[in-house]
């Protein structure tokens, strides 16, 4: 497999952990998200409109927690903009989210009380909201493997034109339905979703367990980009996916 290629795994191996996150928060800390803000914002407008004080403020963390997940790997990566197949700095920020997957993993052995529900939500939304910017950073088919909508629009926008293409006989028409961009913003989406399927099982009949994946799914990746990419490597920006 290409050094290219394997971006792409790494990439969705990282919307895959998302998808199993994001169902430990639902699930296990009173039905907040900690990778999609989008659902969270939705059940903020609820809870404002219940006036649920508790509720009110898990969301809030984890809303706050992702930002500062955000503002933390912005801060490590930097501005740097010289083409490169996988940025040493987005390993680095993978490593600090790596150690608050751990965070929580070991909390989860404790009982969980309100108290412990509010750094856990912490733990995790920061370790997202690095992992979102971090992707980002990668610049791979616009994919950030928590910010899943864009994908599916620009997927079926991509979809679209070839069909009006091959309707109108233009003479890309024979190319492929789908570009590499739109095919691996599918699969970001398929891989959330099974890691939801996959977490949902687990959190019934594994908990603990279920809290160690996204611990070793990161490690993989972390481990395979020291391993394969250098500082070295670029990335054309004439080079297509």
């Amino acid at each position: 497999m290409s050094k290219h290629h394997l971006r792409y795994v790494l990439l969705l191996c990282l919307c895959f952990t998302a998808g199993l996150v994001d169902v430990i928060g639902y699930l296990r800390l009173e039905h907040v998200f900690t990778a999609n803000m989008t659902g969270n914002i939705v059940v903020l407008g609820m809870s404002l409109g219940r006036l649920h004080d508790l509720a009110i403020a898990r969301v809030l963390t984890a809303l706050v927690g992702f930002v500062i997940g955000n503002m933390i790997a912005a801060i490590i990566i930097g501005s740097d903009k010289s083409p490169s197949l996988w940025y040493y700095r987005v390993t680095t920020a993978l490593i600090v989210e790596w150690g608050l997957l751990c965070t929580f993993a070991l909390l989860a052995y404790l009982p969980l009380t309100e108290t412990l529900v509010f750094v856990c939500l912490g733990s995790l939304s920061m370790a997202m909201g690095i992992q979102t910017t971090a992707a980002r950073r990668l610049g791979i088919a616009g994919i950030s493997t928590t910010v899943l909508t864009n994908n599916l629009v620009n997927a079926v926008e991509d979809m679209v034109a070839h069909v009006r293409q091959l309707l109108s006989g233009h003479p890309q028409s024979t190319s492929r339905l789908l570009s590499t961009e739109s095919r691996l913003r599918i699969l970001g989406i398929v891989l959330y979703a099974c890691g939801a399927i996959v977490a949902t099982v687990l959190e019934r009949h594994a908990p603990l367990l279920l809290s160690w994946i996204p611990v070793s799914l990161v490690t993989i990746v972390i481990v395979i980009a020291l391993w394969k990419y250098s500082k070295s490597d670029t990335n054309p920006s004439t080079q297509k996916l």
